[in-house]
């Protein structure tokens, strides 16, 4: 399908349709992200005065302007997610607020109870009432509902973008989404990737080669050159044989590996790269071309893309009644334009040769080994304590925390390591061990705080100034909180 991400075999060519909604979906946003806005009041007063625009069907006779946001806040809807603070906001069974892969909402069907809020389920010290949970949800709501932290201080609940990053709306997540969901019932996924992606498409689509021969190598992954078997499966030719050799059907495979032509050029280029032995190139389905090039070095699999291509070009001008170039010709071509790609990349300040050296080749190194200089302890400035953190995450969901206080002479205030329950990545059991450190220092020393994380994206979060819309947002509430209350500063430091 041409447009399937290139991720999942396609050509990566876009869904006009749903990319035209999800720039109307942003405009939809905007109304939540800035409510007062003028635009956003206006509408307000229109056809929502009393509720909000999430709750809102816009009548047949809207203003075109009105049936345009409509219709991308269609697509908004199916995203929009709640951040539970103090869950006075959030519709147990009517909202999304559980953030996971398939379904926001709970997929517990609504018994009779009176649990109407999400802060119906809530302890007073923002903490999961289990027993609660446990008596009218299915076990695996509950097991997703304990891994949300809630406002341990009764904040707002926070409206954000479930697909985006951090919670923050794109276009490009938007009509990720809307593809996701008009091609759900078609998508052939796996364990380790269900929504389809294969890391393996990226050999094609980051060689460094020509468009046209990535296109080239696309077509032949996915079976769609017009080799004459695929001709007279759709009756465009009587037989199936290969038209240069006629030794067999020519399929993608044959025309490219198993041809005397393609064999004799392969055999050529042999001489000048090192290219694989053609006798170990299996014909084990359509993306045979796949997984010739996983074991390969990226040099080595622009060097057999541009051998094929080459190859297909001069069966085609075989097939037109054209007289083929000879194999030396080729050679000379094939290395030429290999040296032109690679004087591209070149820095000709550097390099004043470019273009003008022969093609070298060096083999892969089983392992590099990297010496790296020992990072000494830094004290923090005189009157101050520095708090080094540090969490870890498992792939069971097990996680932990480690955090040393010391004063600006290096002596040890105090040290402790602790078990984290219901993290969800490695991120956020960086997030709370920051968390529970910084509580603990405030309850240990009076002194301003100097903290150090390994982790830079934990950094970012809790410097970023506007609001967080993330699914760890309590937790980076609770962390800018605690760090109001002293005079702190917050650094990243490589991990040693």
């Amino acid at each position: 399908d041409l447009v399937q991400p290139k991720s999942k075999g396609g050509a990566g060519f876009r869904d006009f349709r749903i990319f035209n909604q999800a720039l109307l979906a942003r405009q939809a946003w905007r109304l939540i992200y800035k409510p007062d806005s003028l635009c956003a009041q206006v509408l307000k007063a229109r056809y929502y005065p009393n509720g909000n625009i999430q709750d809102t069907v816009f009548s047949g006779n809207a203003s075109s302007s009105s049936q345009a946001i409509s219709y991308g806040l269609d697509l908004l809807k199916k995203g929009l997610i709640w951040r539970v603070g103090n869950g006075r906001s959030i519709r147990v069974w009517r909202d999304n607020w559980i953030p996971r892969p398939f379904s926001y909402k709970p997929i517990t069907l609504q018994g009779r109870c009176r649990i109407r809020f999400v802060s119906d389920l809530l302890n007073n010290n923002g903490s999961w009432n289990a027993a609660v949970l446990q008596e009218f949800f299915l076990p695996a709501d509950v097991v997703e509902i304990l891994k949300i932290r809630a406002s341990p201080r009764q904040e707002d609940d926070t409206l954000a973008w479930g697909p985006g990053k951090y919670g923050v709306f794109s276009v490009r997540s938007a009509y990720e989404f809307g593809f996701e969901e008009a091609h759900r019932s078609s998508a052939t996924g796996s364990s380790a990737h269900p929504d389809g992606r294969r890391s393996c498409w990226k050999l094609i689509w980051s060689s460094d080669v020509l468009p046209t021969v990535k296109n080239f190598a696309w077509r032949v992954a996915t079976n769609s050159l017009p080799t004459w078997r695929n001709k007279n499966r759709r009756g465009l030719e009587v037989h199936a044989l290969c038209p240069v050799c006629a030794s067999e059907p020519e399929d993608c495979h044959h025309a490219l590996c198993r041809c005397t032509l393609s064999r004799g050029l392969w055999d050529t280029m042999s001489e000048v790269w090192p290219l694989p032995c053609l006798a170990t190139v299996l014909n084990n389905g359509d993306e045979w071309l796949l997984h010739m090039l996983e074991p390969l070095q990226e040099v080595e699999r622009s060097m057999v893309l541009m051998t094929f291509w080459r190859a297909w070009h001069i069966r085609n001008e075989i097939v037109h009644h054209k007289p083929p170039p000879p194999m030396e010709a080729s050679k000379r071509f094939l290395v030429s334009y290999m040296d032109s790609l690679i004087g591209i990349k070149t820095d000709l300040s550097s390099d004043p040769n470019r273009g003008k050296s022969y093609i070298t080749y060096e083999p892969r190194m089983p392992h590099a080994i990297l010496n790296i200089a020992e990072r000494k302890w830094s004290a923090p400035k005189l009157g101050w304590v520095k708090l080094e953190i540090d969490g870890s995450f498992m792939d069971d969901g097990s996680a932990g925390a480690g955090m040393v206080l010391r004063d600006d002479k290096g002596a040890i205030i105090f040290s402790s390591c602790r078990q984290l329950f219901s993290c969800r990545d490695a991120l956020e059991a960086e997030l709370c061990a920051c968390m529970e450190g910084l509580s603990f220092a405030l309850q240990r020393s009076e002194l301003p705080v100097q903290m150090e994380m390994d982790s830079i994206v934990a950094v970012k979060l809790i410097q970023a100034s506007g609001m967080d819309r993330s699914v760890y947002t309590s937790v980076i509430k609770e962390i800018k909180y605690l760090m109001s209350l002293r005079e702190t500063c917050i650094t990243h430091v490589n991990c040693s």
